[in-house]
């Protein structure tokens, strides 16, 4: 059976190293029946001076790569209560060191348990919000 669902839920704590904030989130990701497309819904509350969202290569407790973003750079950041970003990944927006490559190799990372969403702000430029990315069963 091929996993289709996703979820990452994203806290202060997950960051490397730790972050305080009462900024919270989640994203989910939905594979299409063709597996080309990872579509994705990225939620945020209570964040201030967002700047990007990414998607990384690593295992919890690591930094790694990034591969994909989900929200590109914005500068000055933005402020809000509640933000919903939606979007697709697809296998011509992969890079580092998944460039190149087969969507199904993010996905491969994935069920792996070998990516995690990274939300960066002003406040924590190293990232203020981060989760692992699991598949839902």
């Amino acid at each position: 059976m091929l996993l289709k669902n996703f979820l990452c839920r994203l806290k202060g704590d997950h960051v490397v190293p730790p972050v305080g904030t009462r900024a919270s989130g989640s994203t989910e990701f939905v594979l299409s029946s063709n597996g080309t497309k990872l579509h994705y819904r990225l939620q945020v509350n209570n964040l201030r001076k967002l700047t990007q969202a990414r998607i990384h290569i690593g295992q919890p407790g690591k930094n790694g790569p990034v591969t994909a973003y989900l929200l590109g750079s914005i500068k000055p950041g933005i402020s809000l209560n509640t933000g919903i970003v939606t979007g697709s990944i697809t296998s011509n927006d992969l890079i580092g060191p998944l460039q190149g490559m087969p969507l199904s190799k993010l996905v491969e990372e994935i069920i792996e348990g070998n990516a995690y969403v990274n939300v960066y702000s002003e406040f924590s430029p190293g990232g203020e919000l981060r989760g692992p990315i699991e598949p839902i069963k």
